[in-house]
C-alpha cells in the first residue's frame, strides 16, 4: 500500500503539471531597476532543485532508480547512484527492503575550473572521454560529482550500509538519471578496436 500511495502521488503531480497552461512571463520583471543580489549559492540551489530531491522528502523504505548514497572510502567521501530499474527494487515475499540488490555506480567529487581557458579545455576533454563517465553538477550541497562507468557495484542495501558506511542522501531526477543510464548502456555496448601501431602515428 505504501508503494501504491507513492505511485498515486506521482500520478497526481503529473496530471497537475499537464494541465498548467503556458504562461508568458513579462520582460518587465527582468528589466526592473530594483535588483536583488544573487550569489553563487543561490544559483547552486536553483540547479540542485531541478536535479535532485533531498532524502528528507523521500519515504525511507521506498527505493528507486536514481537513489544517491554517500559513504566513506579511504577517508574520502564516495557517492553511489543506483541505476537498477524501479520494477526490480521491490522486495520479494519474505524479504525486507534491506535485502534488495542495488546496481551502483561509484562517483567522486570534482572541482570546476575557475579560468575560462581551463573550462574550455575540460569541455573538450569531456567530449573526447565522456563515454566512460557522467558528471552531475550541483548534486548535493553544491558538490559536483563524476560517476565512472567502470566502477559498478552490485550489493544489497544492508551491505551498502554496513560495508560502505553509506546512507541515502536523495534521488537524481529525470532527465539527468535518464541520460546517465542511456550513456551507461552505450558504454556497455561499445565495440573495442585494436590500437593503431605507433609506427603509423609517427608519420
Amino acid at each position: 500500500m505504501k508503494r501504491n500511495t507513492f505511485l498515486l502521488f506521482n500520478t497526481i503531480i503529473r496530471n497537475v503539471e499537464s494541465r498548467i497552461p503556458y504562461i508568458q512571463l513579462s520582460e518587465d520583471i527582468l528589466k526592473s531597476k530594483k535588483r536583488v543580489k544573487v550569489d553563487e549559492k543561490d544559483i547552486q540551489k536553483v540547479i540542485e532543485g531541478q536535479t535532485f530531491i533531498d532524502n528528507e522528502k523521500l519515504k525511507e523504505d521506498d527505493l528507486d532508480v536514481g537513489d544517491i548514497f554517500l559513504g566513506k572510502e579511504s577517508g574520502q567521501d564516495t557517492y553511489y547512484i543506483n541505476i537498477r530499474p524501479t520494477c526490480n527494487l521491490r522486495p520479494y515475499d519474505g524479504e525486507s527492503v534491506e535485502d534488495v540488490r542495488l546496481y551502483l555506480l561509484k562517483g567522486e567529487e570534482f572541482e570546476i575550473p575557475t579560468k575560462k581557458a581551463s573550462i574550455k579545455e575540460e569541455l573538450i576533454l569531456d567530449g573526447k572521454q565522456g563515454h566512460s563517465y557522467y558528471k552531475i553538477y550541483c548534486l548535493y550541497n553544491g558538490k559536483h560529482v563524476k560517476f565512472k562507468f567502470k566502477n559498478l557495484n552490485i550489493m544489497k542495501l544492508k551491505q551498502l550500509k554496513t560495508e560502505k558506511k553509506a546512507r541515502r542522501i536523495g534521488r537524481v531526477l529525470p532527465p539527468y538519471i535518464t541520460e546517465l543510464r542511456s550513456k551507461y548502456t552505450s558504454y556497455l555496448n561499445r565495440q573495442g578496436l585494436p590500437r593503431i601501431p605507433y609506427e603509423i602515428k609517427s608519420f
